[in-house]
């Protein structure tokens, strides 16, 4: 089968049993989470796929697996399931291409230990782990997670590498909330947030992970560089409370490659 042909398998698959999941996960639907999953894993073994194919789908499926455990969990119940997850992940894979996506989960992964007070990523290994990727410079899930990585590290470098992707890469789901996170943060690094940049990124999150991300991760720093207010604080709860009462399922957006900076 040509790379032509695994690509289209691979979108129509990621279609038909990644974006339930998806959207349970956005919705904080964890029974419905568990059900797509569990219905992802069924199709996976009965669609007579390639053995590359099957290794590669089945780590995606391995990382959504984790994503679902670890949200709403208290971090000792993240932090066993990220070692777990982890094991999977450092494992050799048995196809070279089963082994690309093995590395780009792992450095996915290992972008977010601190998250879950493990070992953190040090910049030496995750240029390892990216070392001879393909599609390396076009991924913008890799480089949304390595901005995570890199904004709590203060890797102004790698920063500016995962804003270049997300303006010239954008993604067709939530694509603007993304170039916008990471926007605030190489703004926040490099010392030139202003109060308007943090309450337009807290306007333009549009689902529960984005603003638990943000208060956890961003807010403590704007907090830091004196650049919120009691009535920014309230518009932040607000925002939470909206989410997490009403979760959105987001739409797909145009692949315009346009980006309103």
């Amino acid at each position: 089968m040509g790379e032509a042909s695994h690509a289209a398998e691979r979108e129509d698959w990621y279609q038909r049993l990644i974006s339930p999941i998806r959207a349970a996960l956005y919705a904080n639907d964890q029974p419905q989470a568990a059900a797509a999953l569990e219905q992802a894993w069924a199709e996976l073994d009965s669609m007579g796929l390639a053995e590359d194919q099957h290794e590669m789908m089945g780590y995606v499926l391995s990382w959504y697996e984790f994503v679902k455990t670890v949200q709403d969990q208290p971090i000792g119940l993240a932090a066993e399931q990220y070692r777990r997850t982890l094991e999977r992940f450092t494992a050799p894979a048995c196809t070279p291409a089963g082994e690309a996506q093995r590395r780009r989960l792992e450095a996915i992964l290992r972008c977010t230990g601190r998250l879950y007070d493990c070992a953190d990523l040090t910049r030496a290994e995750l240029d390892q782990l990216l070392e001879g990727l393909p599609g390396l410079e076009t991924d913008e899930f890799l480089w949304h997670n390595i901005a995570g990585w890199a904004f709590a590290n203060r890797d102004v470098e790698m920063l500016h590498r995962a804003y270049e992707v997300m303006l010239t890469e954008p993604s067709n789901l939530l694509g603007q909330a993304k170039w916008q996170r990471v926007n605030i943060m190489l703004l926040l690094v490099e010392g030139r947030a202003t109060r308007r940049d943090v309450e337009f990124t807290v306007r333009n999150m549009r689902v529960l992970p984005q603003i638990i991300e943000f208060r956890v991760r961003i807010w403590p720093e704007c907090v830091r560089r004196g650049l919120t207010d009691d009535q920014l604080e309230r518009q932040l709860d607000e925002r939470y409370a909206q989410l997490r009462q009403r979760p959105p399922v987001p739409d797909l957006e145009p692949r315009t490659k346009h980006i309103l900076s």
